[in-house]
């Protein structure tokens, strides 16, 4: 079942942080290349790629799977921006920008795991089981 990943808003919003990162990162110290910058290119990149490898998987299961490495990326993001912001590669109002971004895209890719888990999955989703265990195991939620 191929689905047509460019119509997805995460898609197109992955897409955008991603080159938006690279312009970024190309005014970053050299001396970064083979650290900070690679690893936020690498994470900026594996968000629209999941999301397209995602889509042509035959089932939902294997879909959500994709979009949660995706949204986990995303989440590897908004730590490597902090940290380049916290470093001073990144001014605060750039800085304010783009973590926006990263969480509008957070935020959106929440709903839509949310929403496909509900339309095609039985049983507790990813983040209900996640947010059971945390709470049993730990009392942090």
């Amino acid at each position: 079942m191929a689905r047509n990943y460019k119509k997805y808003v995460v898609y197109q919003i992955g897409y955008k942080l991603a080159i938006d990162l690279y312009k970024i990162t190309d005014k970053f110290p050299s001396h970064e290349q083979n650290n900070l910058i690679g690893q936020i290119r690498r994470a900026a990149t594996s968000i629209p790629v999941n999301i397209a490898e995602g889509s042509a998987k035959k089932s939902p299961k294997e879909f959500l799977y994709f979009l949660n490495v995706a949204y986990g990326s995303a989440k590897e993001l908004a730590v490597l921006i902090d940290l380049s912001k916290d470093i001073g590669y990144i001014k605060e109002d750039l800085y304010n920008i783009i973590s926006d971004q990263v969480d509008n895209f957070n935020s959106k890719i929440f709903l839509f795991i949310r929403h496909i888990e509900k339309e095609h999955c039985s049983g507790p989703s990813f983040f209900q089981k996640y947010k059971e265990k945390i709470t049993k195991d730990s009392g942090l939620i």
